[in-house]
């Protein structure tokens, strides 16, 4: 498995990993993947990782940056953060937040 940079090819695969991650969380509210896609959309994602095994995109994280009071700060914050349900709890996640 291999933690990189995600780039555009990867976007539709993590917005269907955000999705299929999300689905069963009762405080999910369905539009995780929307979030990403509205802070890739105005240049806001500070660093965006994908987790890659065998070709397959099973992991992600997103950094983006965060204001206080109107003002930028030296402050970022994660999340979403999402891992395949078959792949959750074998420590990809603390390596995606590890990275970033």
């Amino acid at each position: 498995m291999i933690i990189r940079a995600e780039g555009l090819a990867d976007y539709a695969a993590v917005a269907a990993l955000i999705e299929v991650a999300f689905a069963p969380m009762a405080f999910a509210s369905g539009s995780e993947a929307a979030i990403v896609a509205a802070l890739r959309e105005v240049n806001a994602v500070t660093v965006g990782l994908v987790a890659e095994d065998g070709g397959r995109i099973v992991g992600q994280a997103t950094f983006s940056p965060v204001t206080i009071d109107g003002r930028e700060s030296n402050w970022h914050a994660l999340g979403p953060i999402a891992v395949l349900p078959e792949r959750q709890r074998q420590g990809i996640g603390g390596l995606l937040i590890e990275r970033g």
